[in-house]
């Protein structure tokens, strides 16, 4: 049996999953939850201890199932948000970046990706006015996917 103390757990845990850029609000707050989740589990396990015959194990088992299920859930939600939050193409544009263009795109764009909702992609396009001005765009989908809906929204304003 541990004799590690639920503090101690929590450190461990911290250091293997929290980001090392966590903020104290991230920390404070991801420690109220380890804490109430912990003590959540301890009520149930006392209760557990008091059921008469198999009662407990039972419940102690059907918890382990959900558990479980929630993990396999984590699991594919990580592996969908790593493709889904990939690091957007690189700048793309039409003339030399003499006036710093392409850093003021991945600035704009890191913060546009960190702002959406999951699922939700983007396509961010400067230009320079005039006949002949230049074009940069970023997005965090490939090039086809990004041509697809741009077909679609020019479609869609021509009809």
């Amino acid at each position: 049996m541990s004799t590690e103390t639920l503090a101690a757990i929590f450190d461990d845990y911290r250091k293997k999953v929290m980001p090392s850029q966590a903020g104290p609000v991230q920390i404070s707050e991801t420690r109220r939850a380890f804490f109430a989740g912990a003590a959540t589990v301890l009520a149930e396990l006392l209760a557990m201890a008091d059921a008469p015959d198999d009662a407990g194990v039972e419940r102690i088992g059907t918890l382990h199932d959900e558990c479980e299920a929630f993990a396999r859930t984590v699991v594919d939600e990580t592996m969908a948000d790593q493709q889904i939050a990939a690091v957007p193409d690189p700048p793309r544009f039409t003339v030399p970046d003499k006036d710093g263009i392409t850093e003021i795109l991945r600035e704009i764009g890191a913060r546009v990706k960190e702002t959406l909702p999951r699922g939700w992609g983007f396509v961010l396009l400067l230009f320079e006015f005039g006949e002949n001005g230049a074009l940069f765009y970023l997005a965090d989908a490939s090039r086809a996917d990004v041509i697809r809906v741009m077909r679609e929204f020019i479609a869609r304003q021509v009809q």
